[in-house]
């Protein structure tokens, strides 16, 4: 991922190889020559530029789990939100950026009320339903799909991109162990319902459609609307590779 930006004398330009580098380029042409020796011949795609949320300087992104339950139905399963190390401009775990259940962050850390935190998770939720009908359509069914989504600093949702075989460690380090156990259960109960299987349920869960609920289930965990339960080992770190927001790659 590469972050470009017009100065008012040049351009910045910031990416990621084993540390943070940020350079300044007095000219467009220089600019295309720095970008040229960074992806070669690769195709990129250029993406708009987000004034993203940021928590004390760092910024902040959103990595839903949204997988479909023995029904085939889709849920979410976890809202991990996701904060950049100092001044990173991406986001990823393996850059050493921290990892929070998504209640946690807005209502603890980011000082957002009960009902705040709710309308934002419904609006979050709206979105994930619109964004994997929309796939659908365009691609066929999936099982599952990690969605990387912005929020910027006037309440815009943006959606960066999806994942069609997404790495569970956002989960695993911002939204408890039991979320992490459903997300590879989830897919399970799918699969038995695409094999015609008819057995116990191993997990519950609550469709994209559902109305807003926070509950547990027997030996499972029932939610809809992005809301996922505490963790109380929330800020871990973790070495993985991870989609970032905005930039050309």
């Amino acid at each position: 991922m590469i972050r470009m930006a017009r100065e008012t004398i040049g351009y910045t330009l910031a990416y990621f190889a084993q540390a943070q580098v940020e350079k300044r380029i007095v000219s467009l042409s220089h600019l295309e020559e720095e970008i040229r020796k960074i992806i070669g011949n690769s195709r990129a795609i250029v993406q708009q530029g987000l004034d993203l949320v940021t928590h004390n300087g760092a910024i902040i992104d959103l990595r839903p789990l949204v997988q479909k339950n023995g029904k085939g139905e889709w849920q979410v399963t976890a809202i991990p939100v996701r904060m950049a190390v100092g001044g990173a401009h991406i986001t990823s775990t393996r850059t050493g950026s921290r990892v929070y259940d998504f209640p946690y962050f807005f209502e603890v850390m980011a000082g957002y009320s009960k009902t705040q935190s709710q309308d934002l998770q419904a609006r979050i939720t709206e979105l994930l339903r619109r964004i994997v009908a929309r796939l659908e359509e365009e691609f066929g069914p999936f099982g599952e799909l990690g969605i990387d989504l912005a929020l910027d600093k006037e309440g815009k949702l943006w959606f960066i991109e999806a994942n069609a075989k997404p790495g569970k460690d956002t989960v695993a380090l911002g939204c408890g162990e039991e979320t992490f156990i459903a997300s590879f259960l989830n897919p399970l109960e799918y699969a038995k319902l695409l094999a015609g299987f008819k057995t116990a349920p191993l997990t519950g869960g609550t469709p994209l459609s559902s109305p807003v609920q926070v509950g547990w289930g027997r030996k499972s965990i029932i939610f809809s609307a992005g809301s996922v339960p505490s963790h109380k080992g929330v800020g871990t770190t973790v070495t993985a590779v991870e989609a970032i927001p905005v930039a050309v790659r």
